[in-house]
C-alpha cells in the first residue's frame, strides 16, 4: 500500500560468525517480498508490527529456513495471522519448484 515497513528477524546464534550480512540481507529481503505469495486477499496483507518471534532465520541441513508472519483479511474481511515459510540455499537463493516458481508454504490462523 505504498508504505515502507521494517521487518525484524530473529537469527539463530550459530550463524553469527559463519554467515555474511549480505547473504542474510538477501534472504530476508526475498522472504519479505514473497510473504504474501499465497494470501487470498493480497491487498489486505500487512506485517505484524514489532514482531520478532515469528520472523526467524535458522540453518540446518545446508539450507536456510525462514518464517515470516503477517496479517491478512479473508473474503469476509476478518483479519487473521498468516505464516509463510521458505527455504534458501547457502548462496541465499530461494528454492523453486519444477516450474521455476518460489516454494512458499503458507499457514493461516
Amino acid at each position: 500500500m505504498g508504505e515502507e515497513r521494517q521487518v525484524v528477524f530473529n537469527i539463530s546464534r550459530d550463524m553469527d560468525s559463519t554467515v555474511s550480512r549480505s547473504i542474510l540481507t538477501k534472504i530476508s529481503n526475498t522472504a519479505v517480498g514473497y510473504a504474501d505469495w499465497n494470501v487470498k486477499n493480497k491487498l489486505s496483507y500487512d506485517f505484524i508490527e514489532n514482531q520478532i518471534m515469528g520472523n526467524m532465520i535458522f540453518i540446518s541441513d545446508s539450507l536456510f529456513h525462514v518464517s515470516v508472519e503477517g496479517m491478512a483479511s479473508n473474503v469476509y474481511g476478518t483479519k487473521g495471522k498468516v505464516t509463510a515459510m521458505f527455504e534458501f540455499d547457502m548462496e541465499g537463493n530461494i528454492l523453486k519448484d519444477e516450474n521455476g516458481l518460489p516454494i512458499v508454504l503458507s499457514f493461516e490462523d
